[in-house]
């Protein structure tokens, strides 16, 4: 199984976690584009999205491709690095799982 940087496997990250980052991501994009005052079908026009395509990126309940994460922070005006280190936070509040199991890695 391919390795990341650490000499982690790939599938470290697992679903829970992927999901936690997911919905945090999409509820970061959520509370800035509320904060403009735009409605969910305004927003999801204005970056070729249906409203509900738009709705399950916000829920986490669809993952968000890096094209994608770009499109909408560019309409929203606000950095990709922003909206990531904000879901982070909130999705992790203990630090990046990578982080807590980098002292359960295997020696490279």
């Amino acid at each position: 199984m391919p390795t990341n940087h650490a000499g982690m496997t790939e599938s470290w990250l697992d679903v829970a976690d992927r999901t936690a980052f997911a919905r945090a991501v999409g509820q970061t994009l959520r509370t800035i584009r509320v904060s403009l005052g735009w409605r969910l079908a305004d927003a999801a026009q204005l970056v070729g999205l249906s409203p509900s395509q738009l709705c399950r990126l916000e829920l986490g309940a669809r993952p968000i491709g890096m094209g994608r994460l770009v499109l909408l922070c560019g309409a929203l005006g606000i950095a990709p690095s922003e909206v990531i280190a904000t879901a982070e936070r909130d999705a992790f509040p203990l630090g990046w799982p990578a982080q807590n199991l980098a002292s359960h890695s295997p020696a490279v």
